[in-house]
C-alpha cells in the first residue's frame, strides 16, 4: 500500500491545484500473495518484455494541465501488449492481464475447461493456465497467476465519463491464427444500464461486439481499461459492457477462492467418470446430465432402460442436438454417436411421465456427472434465489405452494441467459401451462416474468431455461405476490408450441407422416421436423445488397448496416404438419443463424426498418420477388399479409396464423461479418428446429413419392437464384 500511496501523491503534485476535472482511476486488484502457477513461456516471445519502470524523481509542485486525450494509436501501443488471447478445444476469447499476473475474462470463454491457452501480442504463449475460478452470474472469469511477459493493466473506474465520451474495443474477434494480434475499434458511450440485484452497472457502446472479442478490453480516451467486453446485440449494432469497478470485488473475491456468485461450485469434471450410473427422475421436468470428453473418432455406444418411458439426447456446447433415443415406451433406449469435434458434449436423460422413475444409464466410454443443485428447490415469497443453467438444454424446476385464487408474479433475470420461464403442475393439460419468454424487459429485455392465478391450492413448478438452449448462464429468480385484480398471463404451452392433437398412424394420414419424409431425405438435414411443423431450407446466398418490390409497389435496397458485414438471406417453407392451428410471430426472436463458434449468434434483420427507397432495377438485376413461393396445401400463396392468387414471395415478417395442412415461404435476412462460417438455423417459432448448413445437399426436381403438394418441387427455373448484378456468390458449406 506504501508505493500506492507515493504514486498518488506523485500524481496529484504532477496536476497541480488547476481546477481541471480528471478521470480517476481505481486501485489495481490487490490479491492475496500467491506465488504464480507453475506456469512457464512455451514459445519465447519475439521482443523482450519491457522492463518494470523504476520511480522517477518526486515531481515538484509547479502546476501543470492535465495530459490530454490519446489518440487511438497511442491507445493500442499501451494496452495492447496487456491483451490477452484465450483459446481451448471448442472456441477462442479475449482477456485482460492484471498488474499481479492473473488474467481477466468472460466465463463463458473459458466455461466448463479448468484451464486454457493464453498467447499475448509479443508472441509469449502459456499453456495449461488454470481457472482460478469463475462467476457465471457476472459472466466474469480469473485465471493464473501467470509470470507475466509484460506489465499488467489495472482496472478502473470509467462510470463518471460523460455520454459521447470516445471509447476503445481492444481484443480478438473471430480471430483463427494461432499467433494473432489485437483489434481496435472505436465506439461512442451511449447510455449506463444497471443491474440492480447483483449490483453490476454495463456500459452502452455503439461498437459491436463480435465472436472472440469476448473478455476484451474497454478503454477511455485516457488509457485507462474501465470495462470487460462480453454482450452484444448484433443486429442493433451495439454493445454493452460491464464496468471493470464492479468487477474488481468480485475479482478480488474470486482470487481468494470465493464465490461471489453464491452459486456454488459449477464446473465439470473434465476426467474420470462412470460407466453405470443410476438415475431417479422425479417428474417430467427432472433431468439427469453428464459430461463426454473423449477424442474425435471415438464411437460411444449408450443404453438408458427404467421403469417410466424415458429417452436421452446428446448436444455439443452450443445446444445443438447430435442424437436423440427413445424407441418407444417400454424396453431400452439405445444409440450410438461417433465424436467429431474435439470439444467437450453432454448426455442428457429425460422421461415422460410426471411420476418418478427410476433408470440405470450404461455406455462404453466414461461419463462425469454435472451436478445441478437447482432442480427442487423450494421457492419463498419477496426471497430471490440465484441459479445457473449448468449445461445446454438445462430445466431448473423450483417448487412453490400456492392456495387456490392466490396471485403471484414470476421475474427470472439475466445478464447471460435469455430466460424462459414456465408454471406447471402435475395433471395440467398444454393449454394450462403458463410460459414466458420476454416479458420481464430487464437489463437486455430479454427476462422473463408470469403473472399466475393458481387455480387450486397445491404444489407448483417454476421451470427456468434458456430460449438460446446454451450455458453457463446464472439468473435471478423472484416469486412476488402481486395485486388480486393484477391480469394473470394467457400464453400456454399450447399457444406458443402446438396444442398436442391425437394423430392416426402416419400411413393412414392424408398428409405425408414425418418419419417417411425423414426417409424420403436420408443423409439430408435439409427437411427437419419438429413437434408441429416441418422446415424446409429452399437455398441460403451470401450478398452485399438486396433489392425488392415492396407490398406498396415501390422498390427498395437493404444492405448490412456496418462494414465488414454481409448479408445471408435464407429461403425457407414452413408446413404446419400436426397442430390445427399455430400462430407463428416471426419478429427478431423467430429464428438465430448460428456460425460455428458458440459466440456467433445472429438474429433476423428488421427489413421494413433496415430498407431505403431505390431506383427501377435494370434488366439485369433480379429482384427477389422473382423467385416464386410454394403453393400451401390449400393452393395459395401468402403475400403483403394475406393469402392471394399471387406468386409473390415475401420476407418473413409479422405474424401468421397457420393452420394444419398449410404452408408458408419467404426469406430471413440476416447481417453476418463478412466470411463468417455458418453452421445451423435455430427456428424457435411455433416449434424448435434446427436447419443444418454445413451438410448441404441439393434436392433434386421432382415429385416425392406421398410427399405434401407443398413440399413438391417446382419448376427449377423458378428455383435458380443466381441473381446477376448483385454480388451474389455460392456458399454451400
Amino acid at each position: 500500500m506504501g508505493l500506492l500511496c507515493l504514486i498518488l501523491v506523485m500524481f496529484l503534485l504532477a496536476c497541480g491545484n488547476t481546477g481541471q476535472s480528471v478521470v480517476q482511476s481505481t486501485p489495481a486488484l490487490e490479491s492475496v500473495p500467491t506465488p504464480p502457477a507453475e506456469v512457464a513461456p512455451l514459445h519465447e516471445p519475439m521482443q523482450k518484455p519491457t522492463p518494470t519502470p523504476t520511480i522517477a524523481a518526486t515531481p515538484t509542485a509547479t502546476p501543470t494541465l492535465a495530459p490530454g486525450p490519446l489518440t487511438a494509436s497511442e491507445i493500442f501501443e499501451k494496452v495492447s501488449p496487456s491483451i490477452a488471447f484465450i483459446t481451448n478445444n471448442a472456441w477462442t476469447g479475449s482477456g485482460v492481464l492484471l498488474e499481479d499476473g492473473h488474467v481477466v475474462t468472460n466465463a463463458h470463454v473459458v466455461w466448463p475447461f479448468d484451464s486454457a491457452r493464453v498467447v499475448f501480442p509479443d508472441g509469449s504463449e502459456f499453456h495449461e493456465v488454470p481457472v482460478r475460478g469463475w462467476d457465471l452470474l457476472a459472466d466474469l472469469a480469473v485465471l493464473g497467476p501467470i509470470n507475466r511477459p509484460t506489465d499488467g493493466l489495472a482496472l478502473s473506474d470509467g462510470e463518471g465519463l460523460p455520454i459521447g465520451a470516445n471509447l476503445f474495443l481492444i481484443g480478438y474477434p473471430a480471430e483463427t491464427e494461432k499467433f494473432p494480434q489485437p483489434t481496435i475499434v472505436r465506439g461512442l458511450l451511449s447510455r449506463v444500464r444497471e443491474w440492480e440485484s447483483i449490483g453490476i452497472t454495463y456500459l452502452q457502446v455503439d461498437a459491436t461486439i463480435i465472436g472472440g472479442q469476448n473478455g476484451g478490453a474497454l478503454v477511455s480516451e485516457a488509457g485507462h481499461v474501465i470495462g470487460i467486453s462480453g454482450l452484444r446485440f448484433t443486429e442493433a449494432n451495439f454493445a454493452m459492457v460491464a464496468s471493470a469497478s464492479d468487477f474488481i470485488p468480485r475479482a478480488k473475491e474470486l482470487i481468494d477462492g470465493r464465490n461471489p456468485s453464491e452459486l456454488g461450485d459449477r464446473g465439470a469434471l473434465l476426467q474420470g467418470g462412470e460407466l453405470r450410473h443410476g438415475i431417479t427422475l422425479e417428474n417430467y421436468w427432472s433431468q439427469r446430465a453428464y459430461l463426454i470428453n473423449e477424442p474425435p473418432g471415438a464411437l460411444i455406444d449408450f443404453e438408458l432402460t427404467g421403469d417410466n418411458d424415458g429417452g436421452f439426447t446428446i448436444y455439443d456446447p452450443y445446444g445443438f442436438e447430435l442424437l436423440s433415443a427413445d424407441n418407444g415406451s417400454t424396453g431400452a433406449e439405445d444409440g450410438a454417436y461417433t465424436i467429431e469435434r474435439d470439444e467437450p458434449h453432454f448426455l442428457v436423460a429425460w422421461q415422460w411421465p410426471e411420476t418418478i422413475g427410476d433408470f440405470t444409464l450404461k455406455s462404453s466410454h466414461r461419463l462425469t456427472q454435472i451436478h445441478d443443485p437447482d432442480d427442487g428447490r423450494q421457492l419463498q415469497v419477496s426471497q430471490p434465489a440465484r441459479g445457473n443453467i449448468d449445461f445446454p438444454t438445462d430445466l431448473d424446476y423450483f417448487l412453490v405452494d400456492l392456495t387456490e385464487g392466490e396471485v403471484i408474479e414470476v421475474i427470472a433475470e439475466s445478464s447471460v441467459a435469455d430466460t424462459f420461464l414456465t408454471i406447471d403442475y402435475v395433471g395440467a393439460l398444454d393449454t394450462q401451462i403458463i410460459v414466458d419468454d420476454d416479458s420481464g424487459a430487464g437489463l437486455l429485455g430479454l427476462d422473463s416474468a408470469i403473472i399466475y392465478r393458481a387455480p387450486h391450492t397445491g404444489r407448483y413448478f417454476v421451470v427456468v431455461s434458456d430460449a438460446n438452449y446454451s450455458a453457463p448462464g446464472g439468473y435471478v429468480i423472484t416469486v412476488k405476490r402481486a395485486a388480486r385484480n393484477a391480469v394473470p398471463t394467457t400464453t400456454t404451452w399450447a399457444s406458443l408450441f402446438g396444442e398436442s392433437v391425437a394423430t392416426e398412424p402416419p400411413s393412414a394420414q392424408s398428409a405425408f407422416g414425418l418419419a417417411e419424409l425423414r426417409a424420403a431425405f436420408t443423409g439430408t438435414r435439409q427437411v427437419v421436423g419438429g413437434d408441429t411443423l416441418i422446415i424446409r431450407l429452399d437455398e441460403y446466398e451470401r450478398t452485399q445488397e438486396v433489392r425488392y418490390l415492396g407490398c406498396d409497389d415501390k422498390h427498395y435496397v437493404v444492405t448490412p448496416s456496418s462494414i465488414g458485414n454481409e448479408l445471408l438471406m435464407a429461403k425457407v417453407t414452413i408446413w404446419n404438419d400436426k397442430a390445427r392451428s399455430v400462430l407463428l410471430v416471426l419478429d427478431s426472436e423467430a429464428s438465430q443463424l448460428r456460425g460455428t463458434a458458440a459466440q456467433q449468434k445472429f438474429a433476423p434483420m428488421d427489413v421494413d426498418a433496415m430498407k431505403r427507397a431505390s431506383q427501377t432495377p435494370t434488366d439485369d438485376q433480379v429482384d427477389m420477388e422473382r423467385h416464386y413461393a410454394r403453393p400451401g396445401a390449400s393452393g395459395g400463396y401468402y403475400h403483403c399479409g394475406q393469402w392471394t392468387t399471387t406468386p409473390e414471395v415475401q420476407f418473413l415478417q409479422s405474424s401468421v396464423q397457420l393452420d394444419q395442412g398449410n404452408s408458408l415461404s419467404g426469406w430471413i435476412a440476416y447481417a453476418v461479418p463478412v466470411g463468417t462460417e455458418l453452421r445451423e438455423i435455430h427456428w424457435a417459432a411455433g416449434d424448435t428446429i434446427y436447419l443444418n448448413l454445413s451438410d448441404r445437399a441439393t434436392l433434386e426436381a421432382g415429385t416425392v413419392p406421398g410427399l405434401p403438394t407443398s413440399f413438391q418441387e417446382a419448376d427449377p427455373a423458378e428455383l435458380d437464384l443466381s441473381i446477376e448484378g448483385l454480388g451474389f456468390e455460392d456458399y454451400y458449406r
